[in-house]
């Protein structure tokens, strides 16, 4: 096990940190997308702005189902 640590540790760092860094980077992109959006909607007046609106709020929910898939795969589920 002693000879193999050296062998298996760095492709494991070179390998799965910038996995992990991207996927952490693009969970961020989306929460602030979200935080965006939500103040674009806060903005407008749902009932003028009724196509506008209605647009935002299904980028909304897509990335907020995406955000969750996202979720569940870091839970393991």
């Amino acid at each position: 096990m002693g000879t193999l640590l050296p062998v298996v540790l760095p492709f494991l760092v070179n390998h799965l940190l910038p996995s992990a860094r991207a996927r952490r980077s693009a969970y961020n992109r989306t929460e602030r997308e979200i935080r965006d959006i939500r103040h674009q909607m806060a903005g407008l007046n749902m009932v003028d702005n009724f196509a506008a609106y209605s647009k935002l709020e299904r980028k909304l929910r897509n990335l907020k189902r995406q955000q969750m898939s996202w979720e569940r795969y870091q839970m393991g589920t």
